[in-house]
Parts: structure tokens; sequence; C-alpha cells
């Protein structure tokens, strides 16, 4: 039911696994724990949208940490003209991800998490859209929305530019350039407090397809 995590745990320099179903039992939870202290895993992820295997897990240690919203939409097409992002443009994107686009994260949300690495995650995720095969980046002077093969992973809008309708304006280029490449839907993935990025979405077209409870497990093996 445990699967160690390689790249997170060599990231932040500690062990960190993830519950391999999404339900539990209060006996299998207590085998969890037992399994997950063994491993000597500092951090153990439990995404769940299971009410009674929550409360199973709360029962072991587990602390409910981020509602985990997942959105499709049709991808579509438009007129506008578009820009990809290059990796001349990588200074540019950085300094809006410094900004502090990505409050709302669970990684951030969750303080035990070292806050400078927390943050140094989007900035990889970001590099991603710039030189990964199969992901892209569309961009503007106001921001940029980084793309993998079927779906919207970042959304970050300059400070300077927030609540003037640069978002959408961006999403609506992903997905055009989705279409573009022959990609007929579209996932994207946020946070059940992250109203604002909720109501950006549903005016895009999106539409919610699954809902879920993160759950982190802390532990001083």
């Amino acid at each position: 039911m445990l699967d160690r995590l390689d790249w997170d745990s060599a990231f932040f320099g500690f062990t960190v696994a993830r519950v391999r179903s999404q339900t539990m039992t209060e006996a299998e939870a207590r085998d969890l724990a037992a399994a997950s202290d063994a491993m000597g895993a500092r951090c153990v992820y439990f995404l769940s949208p299971h009410s009674p295997s929550w409360r199973a897990a709360i029962a072991v240690g587990f602390e409910p940490i981020d509602i985990r919203v997942e959105l499709v939409a049709e991808s579509s097409t438009h007129d506008a003209p578009r820009a990809l992002a290059t990796a001349r443009d990588e200074a540019d994107l950085l300094a809006i991800v410094r900004e502090g686009a990505f409050e709302q994260s669970r990684f951030l949300r969750d303080s035990r998490f070292p806050r400078d690495k927390a943050a140094e995650m989007f900035e990889i995720w970001m590099r991603r859209g710039l030189d990964e095969t199969g992901w892209f980046t569309v961009r503007d002077e106001n921001g940029f929305v980084t793309c993998s093969e079927s779906a919207i992973q970042l959304v970050a809008v300059a400070e300077r530019a927030r609540g003037r309708g640069a978002g959408k304006r961006l999403v609506r280029d992903a997905l055009a350039e989705f279409a573009s490449r022959g990609v007929a839907q579209v996932s994207v993935v946020t946070q059940g407090a992250n109203i604002a990025a909720e109501r950006l979405y549903a005016d895009c077209g999106f539409r919610t397809s699954s809902v879920a409870l993160w759950l982190h497990r802390w532990s001083n093996v």
C-alpha cells in the first residue's frame, strides 16, 4: 500500500512516500503507519475521495492539508495570435513565479515542508514547459501557462496584472494551442480553497471531474 517517492525524497532531503490506494480501513491504516515508520518515511501523502478512509487515516496521524479539484474542458480554437515561450524567456517567467503566484500549493500550506524548497518546485515545473518534449508554455507580457501533453500544469499571472482578465486570456490561448495539436480534452488541477482559480477555469469552460482530500502524515523517524 505504500510507495517510496524517489524524486520527492531526493528533493526534500528526507524519505517521502505515498499511499498507493485511495481507500483504507482502520486495520489497513494501522498496518500502513507501521510500514511507514519501518521505511523511515518522514512524510506520507494520502489522496482520497472517501470520507471513511479519511477518518481511518486521521486516527493514525494523518492530517487534512488540501482539497484537490480536477477539472476538464474541451480544447477550442480562436484567431488571436499566441506566443510560445522559449528558453530565452526563462528569466521573465522565473520572476513571475517568484512573485508568489503559487501560494495555494499544498506544499506551501503545509509549513513542515521547507518553504524555500516548496517554492523551488514551481521553478522546476516552469522549466519543464520550456525544454521537456511534449510540453509547451504560452505566454504574454502579463504571465504564462505551462502545459504537458493534455493538461494545464501551471497558470501564473504577474502581480501587476492580477484581477484584469489576464489569466483568462492565457488559459484560452492554451486551449487553442491544445486544439492546434489535436488534443480534444484538457485537464487541470487546483485547490478547493483557490476560489479565484476555480472561477477562472469555469469562465474558460472547465467543469469539475473529481474532488479528493490530500492528507499528510509526518513522523520523526
